[in-house]
């Protein structure tokens, strides 16, 4: 009797989205253009649902772009080839920089906390020993010793605050310049990293942050979203919003719809499953609710500012006396038996050869010196930063004017008022267009009118509105409970 059989075809398996981008990677190495699902799986010899989630992997590692034909197919846009954005440094080459300015800090702080109180109190019994041995008569030696102990004193209060009987947890108003609020007592090596190296910078969210907030704002839009709302919530422009909505796709099992328009809607139905009677998660912040500023040149008070510059200056002055007169430790423990000897009329031994003094001379010299250059610097620097934090706050008055508005074009004298607002002066010649086109959109002319048209964002916007309409009420319901292991 003949038999027949039948074989099962096996279970496709699902690559995950390194994987399959690390394929394509391979297979679109020097290749510029637009993509399609099937042209991505035909080059790296892929299934369908695994190119696709390789294609948004790349998207999100190299900022490309996503598009649509008017057949409603998906293009994955690659205008510049798979190259990372900034990547003219390599990353090891950054670590390395990161390793060296975090032993930078240390050594700074060390040196100015420990050594330049160290050398302070050396070159200030150096002058003793030197008004001393100078002064024949009994004259000038009071003086010379009442001015290096003041100092001395000065630099272990400061240094040493709580042992101060005048010691306090906050700044006085007169030391605050003037500010009401009592600010709290930051420790001595603080005030001279941020007085050599700055204030610390803000912090930027982490990735969980701002992956939290994108959660929530998926959620409050009924989990359809754009890259408007991307663009609102983390204040990225539009090739960088393209970027993390192509990640959340991958992190959240997201899908796009697009429209008959061309407009693409991300949706995301899995996130806004709930257990919760109510949503207990606010909608993020406009990125625009806060302002850009400056960084200052220390942060510090004026009094911090004047001590430190003092100790230093004095440091300075000490070295390079040192290094005018040749005075290495051999030659200073020359002059100090010297001196002695001839007190007790003992003729002097002959001095030691002369050299170059390092540790009282060149090395605090150098170190004395830079600690004010690298202030100096910033203190250049100073004006550019505050053009570029009131140029990033007219373009976040922009985006607020046009995220909000949602229409599709703007006079540029609209615009322009917007971003003066923001910024508080006049825009130069391309801070507007740059902002706008942070935004997606393009400089036109209407007759003799000049406008700013914004099509993608007028089409996603009124793509969404529509899709947020039709979402069911019914996806956030996670199902009726019918079992639970403490039954």
């Amino acid at each position: 009797m003949a038999t027949s059989s039948t074989s099962l075809a096996p279970r496709p398996t699902l690559l995950r989205a390194q994987e399959a981008a690390k394929t394509l990677e391979k297979a679109l190495r020097g290749f510029r253009g637009d993509l399609t699902v099937a042209d991505a799986a035909e080059k790296g010899g892929l299934a369908l649902r695994d190119a696709e989630t390789g294609l948004h992997e790349l998207v999100s590692r190299y900022q490309g772009h996503l598009g649509a034909t008017s057949k409603g197919e998906l293009l994955f846009r690659f205008p510049r080839g798979l190259v990372k954005p900034n990547s003219g440094t390599p990353r090891w080459l950054k670590k390395v920089g990161r390793a060296a300015a975090g032993v930078g800090r240390f050594v700074v702080r060390a040196w100015v906390s420990v050594v330049v109180v160290g050398y302070a109190l050396v070159f200030g019994a150096l002058l003793i020993a030197m008004a001393l041995k100078d002064d024949r008569d009994g004259d000038g030696v009071g003086t010379a010793v009442a001015v290096v102990f003041r100092v001395i004193a000065e630099a272990l209060f400061w240094t040493f605050h709580p042992f101060s009987p005048f010691y306090r947890h906050s700044e006085p108003n007169w030391l605050a310049g003037g500010r009401r609020r009592k600010q709290p007592k930051i420790p001595f090596y603080e005030r001279v990293n941020k007085f050599v190296f700055g204030p610390p910078p803000t912090p930027e969210p982490t990735a969980q942050e701002r992956q939290s907030q994108l959660a929530a704002e998926i959620r409050q839009q009924n989990g359809r979203v754009g890259v408007a709302d991307v663009m609102r919530v983390t204040g990225l422009s539009r090739d960088e919003a393209d970027a993390v909505l192509s990640r959340l796709l991958l992190d959240f099992d997201g899908e796009i719809e697009v429209t008959e328009d061309g407009a693409l809607v991300y949706v995301f139905k899995q996130l806004r499953q709930t257990a919760l009677e109510r949503s207990e998660t606010a909608a993020p912040a406009p990125f625009w609710r806060t302002k850009a500023t400056a960084s200052p040149v220390t942060g510090n008070p004026a009094g911090s500012n004047l001590l430190i510059g003092g100790l230093n200056a004095f440091n300075i002055l000490g070295s390079g006396y040192a290094l005018a007169n040749g005075l290495t430790i051999e030659r200073l423990i020359w002059q100090l038996q010297t001196a002695a000897e001839e007190a007790r009329g003992i003729y002097p031994i002959d001095p030691p050869p002369e050299g170059v003094p390092l540790v009282l001379g060149l090395i605090p010299f150098v170190f004395s010196s830079a600690l004010f250059i690298l202030p100096a610097l910033r203190s250049f620097r100073a004006r550019s930063a505050r053009r570029r934090a009131e140029a990033e706050n007219g373009r976040r008055a922009v985006a607020a004017h046009v995220l909000e508005a949602g229409e599709l074009t703007y006079p540029e004298a609209e615009l322009l008022a917007t971003w003066k607002r923001g910024a508080g002066r006049d825009p130069a010649s391309r801070e507007l267009l740059q902002a706008v086109q942070s935004l997606g959109g393009d400089f036109d002319l209407e007759g003799d009118a000049s406008v700013f048209r914004f099509s993608e964002l007028a089409r996603e916007r009124e793509a969404l509105v529509r899709a947020r309409r039709q979402a069911l009420g019914e996806e956030r319901s996670a199902g009726q409970l019918v079992f639970s292991s403490d039954q």
